[in-house]
């Protein structure tokens, strides 16, 4: 289940090519961001991503307001360390959205 397939979020690399995964959902993002690549992160976050995402298929402003926070922290030069913590901070926060 999951958002039409024109609003689903398609995960692309740093070199800006697919990765073939696919969110249709929260949970499905949620899971795509504990495993992917830390280039998909370095591709998507400079450019808040996620967050406009949430924002625009889901409504979601407080969450989308969360994932602002972390993605502002994370640039294309963005060390391994820095990178997951990131991914921490965003998986956190959907969590955070799943508890309320």
């Amino acid at each position: 289940a999951g958002v039409e397939h024109a609003h689903r979020f398609y995960f692309r690399t740093e070199a800006d090519t697919p990765t073939g995964a696919i969110a249709a959902n929260l949970p499905q993002l949620e899971d795509e961001l504990a495993r992917c690549d830390p280039g998909v992160l370095r591709h998507h976050c400079p450019g808040h991503d996620f967050s406009h995402w949430v924002a625009s298929v889901f409504h979601d402003q407080p969450l989308a307001d969360e994932l602002t926070a972390a993605e502002a922290q994370l640039s294309a030069q963005s060390p391994a360390a820095i990178v997951e913590q990131m991914r921490l901070a965003l998986i956190a926060a959907l969590q955070a959205r799943h508890a309320r």
